[in-house]
């Protein structure tokens, strides 16, 4: 998702440079706000663009990997270099077809780009790629493929679903007086209740942890029972929900990693706050 965003925006930041000097009064604000654009560009397209290493290096050839990358976008760089300068002296005196041809080519540059991200098959967990496995298997018992899960995801949102989920958020004053911190400590997250679900976790909460927080709310919101395992002061009853769906889940992660998907890293994005505890079991 965030790797096409990275795409429209240097599409974008690139449109705002070309139309800058028809608007000499905005000249400033908009030549700031494709500066701006690129900036995002810069870390949203270095972030993605380290994942996307990581999973296209299979044999831990992250080196090797990057290495290639790098030699076939210098290609890539020299050859539209030479198209150019040949283009420029055949269209430069026709200014109609020099902004068709451009707004052409960022077509095009999209469409490729929403090709070549539709082609990946990312075998970690997000959360568009878990709901999506999470229904399919809490409605037919299965677990889909690596395919048609990557096809099925949505690009440019994030799955809505009826209650809103908030990972990794800050502990209120009014929480902290009923937590249970024995629970707390024991699964490495809790779950409160009210509008949304809000989960809390631990500093020693692992991907294994998560992908079971996420696994507990996936169930609670499909199966509409976040009423029945909510204690009187709001918060999610999870031993009692493990002790109900504990071969559900050990189910799951088989079913799942026969389909070779990664059941020990989660790329979730959650919230910074981490709570340590007191408490050893």
């Amino acid at each position: 998702m965030w790797r096409f965003y990275a795409d429209i925006l240097n599409d974008l930041a690139t449109s705002l440079d070309l139309i800058a000097p028809f608007f000499k009064r905005f000249l400033l604000p908009i030549t700031c706000l494709s500066n701006l654009c690129r900036a995002l560009v810069g870390v949203a397209g270095g972030s993605t663009r380290a994942a996307l290493t990581q999973h296209q290096a299979i044999a831990h050839n992250t080196g090797d990997v990057s290495a290639k990358d790098g030699s076939q976008e210098t290609l890539v760089n020299l050859l539209a270099l030479i198209v150019n300068l040949i283009l420029l002296q055949t269209i430069k005196n026709d200014r109609f077809l020099v902004w068709l041809l451009y707004f052409l080519l960022t077509f095009v540059h999209l469409f490729a780009n929403y090709r070549a991200i539709r082609s990946l098959q990312l075998r970690t967990f997000n959360w568009n790629r878990f709901a999506i496995l999470c229904e399919h298997f809490f409605r037919l018992g299965t677990v889909q493929t690596i395919e048609f899960v990557n096809k099925t995801e949505p690009i440019l949102r994030e799955i809505n679903q009826s209650i809103q989920c908030q990972v990794g958020k800050r502990i209120q004053r009014y929480q902290t007086e009923t937590i249970d911190l024995d629970q707390f400590a024991r699964y490495r997250f809790s779950i409160y209740s009210d509008s949304k679900l809000h989960v809390f976790l631990t500093d020693t909460c692992t991907d294994k942890e998560l992908i079971q927080c996420y696994f507990f709310v996936q169930y609670l919101v499909y199966y509409k029972l976040i009423d029945e395992y909510r204690t009187t002061s709001n918060w999610i009853d999870i031993h009692r929900l493990n002790a109900k769906i504990s071969k559900t889940y050990d189910e799951f992660l088989l079913k799942a990693e026969g389909q070779n998907w990664q059941i020990d890293q989660a790329k979730f994005l959650t919230g910074h706050f981490r709570y340590a505890t007191k408490f050893s079991l």
